[in-house]
C-alpha cells in the first residue's frame, strides 16, 4: 500500500492505493522495491529522473589583481547569462575572485494538489550551489535548505602561493548547482500523527567552469618566428610628394606556449595606428609624442589602412603601430615617412660637376695619375 512508511509515491498517484500501481509525475521516475518482510521494508518513491536540470542563470566572475586590476568573464553576444560567458585572459596574478552565482530549479506539481495523500505533510524542491577553485570552497548539502532560486555573492582569496600561475596556466572556478528536495510524511496511525524528518529526493546537478587564463607573452610578428618575410609595419611610400600611403600590418599573432594549446594564448585583440610629427631640429631629431596628428584603433580583423594626411609644408612623420592582445600585452613597431610636395630642385652653376681626382692645374680637365676617376657634384643641387 502507498503510505507514510517509505511508500510515498509522491509526487504521483497510487491507483487503488496500491504501491505497485504508482504513477509518478512528469520529471520523476518510479523507484519500486517490493519487500514483505516488514511493514517498513521496501520502497515506493518518485525520484527526479535527471532529465530536468537546474538552470544556471548567472555565473559572473571577476579576477582581481593586487593593484586593483580586473578582468571579467564576458559574452561575445548580447546574452550575459551563464552558458554564454567565456574564459577571461589577463597578464596579472589574481589575488581574489569575485563571484556572483544564481541558479534556479523549478518543479511544478500543481496539477497533483487535489490528489495529495493525507500522509504527505509537505514537499519542497530547489537548488543549492557549490563553488570550487581547484578545491571545494563552498559546500551545502542539506536537502532541507534548498530554494527555488539560489543566489550567492562570494569573494574567494587566491593569493596563496599554490595559485601562482605561469604563462599559459589558468585558475578555474567550477560552478555547480545541485537540485533536489525533500518531503515530510505523517504517521497516520493512531492520533499523534507524528511528522517525519525531511526525507531527501535524489539530487541532480548542472555545472559550468570559467577560467582566468594567465598570458604574459606579447604579440609577435611572423618574421620574428621565421615563418614569413614581410615587415611588421610596411608603408607603401616612405618618401613621397603625396601625403597618403597604404599602411600594412599583416602577420601578427599571439604566441602559444611551447607544447601548449591555442586556448593558452589570448589572441590578438586590436591594432592602433598613431601618427606623430618629427619637428625640424638643429640637433638630433626627436618625435613629438605630446601631440598626435592621428590616432585610430582597429579590430584584429583589419590588416591595412589607407593613410591620408593634410600637409602644407614638408614634414617628417613617425607612424607607430601598437598591437594588443586580449590579456593587455602590447608590442610596437614604427616607421618614418617623409612628405614633401612643395619643394623643388635648383642647380648652382658656380658649383659645376668636376672630376675631383683630376689635376687642379688643368682646371680639373686632365688626370695625371692612374688612380680611380671620381666625379663630384658637391653643392651643385639645392633643395628649395
Amino acid at each position: 500500500m502507498c503510505a507514510w512508511n517509505n511508500h510515498y509515491c509522491w509526487p504521483g498517484t497510487c491507483g487503488g492505493g496500491l504501491a505497485e500501481n504508482c504513477v509518478c509525475a512528469s520529471g520523476f521516475t518510479k523507484i519500486y522495491v517490493e519487500d514483505v518482510s516488514d511493514i517498513n521494508a521496501g520502497e515506493t518513491s518518485c525520484q527526479l529522473d535527471g532529465k530536468t536540470l537546474p538552470d544556471l542563470l548567472t555565473c559572473n566572475t571577476v579576477a582581481v589583481g593586487v593593484n586593483g586590476e580586473k578582468k571579467r568573464a564576458l559574452s561575445p553576444g548580447t546574452s550575459t547569462s551563464c552558458p554564454f560567458l567565456q574564459d577571461m585572459y589577463g597578464n596579472f596574478q589574481p589575488v581574489k575572485m569575485e563571484i556572483e552565482f544564481t541558479s534556479e530549479f523549478t518543479v511544478n506539481i500543481s496539477s497533483y494538489a487535489s490528489s495529495r495523500p493525507s500522509f504527505i505533510k509537505e514537499e519542497n524542491f530547489g537548488a543549492y550551489s557549490e563553488l570550487s577553485v581547484h578545491q571545494l570552497l563552498t559546500d551545502t548539502t542539506s536537502s532541507s535548505s534548498v530554494k527555488q532560486t539560489n543566489h550567492d555573492l562570494i569573494n574567494i582569496t587566491v593569493s596563496d602561493h599554490k595559485y601562482n600561475l605561469q604563462n599559459g596556466e589558468a585558475l578555474c572556478v567550477e560552478f555547480i548547482s545541485k537540485a533536489g528536495g525533500y518531503l515530510k510524511s505523517i504517521d497516520t496511525r493512531g492520533t499523534d500523527h507524528l511528522i517525519s524528518a525531511p526525507v531527501p529526493y535524489t539530487k541532480v546537478a548542472q555545472s559550468r567552469t570559467l577560467c582566468y587564463r594567465y598570458d604574459t607573452a606579447a604579440p609577435e610578428h611572423c618574421s620574428q618566428l621565421g615563418s614569413c618575410t614581410s615587415e611588421p609595419l610596411r608603408l607603401h611610400q616612405r618618401i613621397t610628394r603625396i601625403p597618403s600611403t597604404r599602411v600594412e600590418f599583416i602577420g601578427w599573432v599571439d604566441p602559444i606556449p611551447n607544447g601548449g594549446e591555442t586556448t593558452q594564448a589570448s589572441s590578438v585583440e586590436s591594432f592602433q595606428i598613431t601618427v606623430n610629427e618629427v619637428p625640424p631640429s638643429k640637433g638630433p631629431l626627436k618625435v613629438d609624442y605630446n601631440k598626435n596628428v592621428l590616432s585610430q584603433k582597429f579590430d584584429h580583423n583589419i590588416q591595412h589602412i589607407d593613410l591620408n594626411l593634410t600637409v602644407t609644408a614638408p614634414r617628417l612623420y613617425c607612424i607607430t603601430l601598437e598591437v594588443k592582445d586580449v590579456a593587455d600585452n602590447v608590442k610596437q613597431a614604427r616607421r618614418f615617412m617623409l612628405v614633401d610636395g612643395t619643394s623643388y630642385i635648383e642647380t648652382w652653376n658656380e658649383k659645376p660637376f668636376i672630376f675631383s681626382t683630376a689635376s687642379p692645374a688643368t682646371q680639373f680637365q686632365w688626370q695625371t695619375n692612374h688612380n680611380n676617376i671620381c666625379l663630384t657634384w658637391t653643392d651643385h643641387f639645392w633643395n628649395l
